[in-house]
């Protein structure tokens, strides 16, 4: 099924606050949602956090990048995003 909205998460050293972001999405009543999670280069524990999540939610899908700022995280989200409607 295609989502009816992507939602863009370019994160970089954010592992005590990307869990909060994630959350708040799972925790949506509307569910025909996909996130796309770039991690820009972190060298904290971002792609772990990450890494839990996709685990446990296939709607979250999960990118690594070199450290090139947000937005080429942003244009990298918008390669892999499927949904009508981009957030």
């Amino acid at each position: 099924m295609t989502p009816f909205f992507t939602v863009l998460v370019p994160t970089y050293n954010q592992a005590s606050y990307l869990p909060s972001a994630l959350v708040s999405l799972l925790t949506q009543s509307f569910n025909n949602w996909e996130a796309v999670v770039v991690n820009d280069g972190s060298s904290d524990e971002t792609p772990a956090v990450m890494e839990t999540y996709t685990h446990n939610d296939k709607r979250i899908k999960a990118f690594h990048k070199q450290n090139g700022g947000v937005a080429t995280a942003l244009n990298m989200g918008l390669q892999h995003a499927r949904g009508e409607w981009i957030c």
